[in-house]
Parts: structure tokens; sequence; C-alpha cells
């Protein structure tokens, strides 16, 4: 595939970045999860669930309500 055929019209650049951010913050957020203590065990796994069966819409509902249910770091 020769890259000079790839449509870079403004409407294609911003599916790419959503595209990329579909695919990376999900992960940034999984990573997250795996490394963080929840007061409650079945935290973990739940928040898992959802950012694998939600994608961007579960990762971005991981970082705006789990930071009150995490143990503190120490």
């Amino acid at each position: 595939m020769d890259f000079s055929e790839l449509p870079l019209s403004t409407e294609w650049i911003i599916i790419y970045v959503f595209i990329a951010l579909a695919i990376i913050v999900p992960i940034i957020a999984i990573i997250d999860v795996i490394r963080s203590k929840f007061k409650r065990p079945y935290d973990k796994a739940i928040w898992l669930l959802l950012i694998i069966f939600f994608n961007l819409l579960g990762a971005l509902l991981y970082f705006s309500l789990s930071r009150e249910r995490k143990k503190p770091r120490t």
C-alpha cells in the first residue's frame, strides 16, 4: 500500500486520532486497574470487564469514578 493514497483531509485525521485514542486509553486503563488495589476484592474484576466490553466509554468511566474506590497508596 502506497501511503500517498491515504486520505488526509481534516475529517480523516479526526477519525485516525479517535481510533488511536480508542485503542490507547483502554490499554492504559487496563494497566492501571491491574496495578491498583481496591477496597473491595471484586471491584478489579468489574472494572476490567467494563473496560473490555465498553472500550473507550468503560475506560473514561473508570478514570472518572474509580478514585474513591481505590485504597490509598502507601
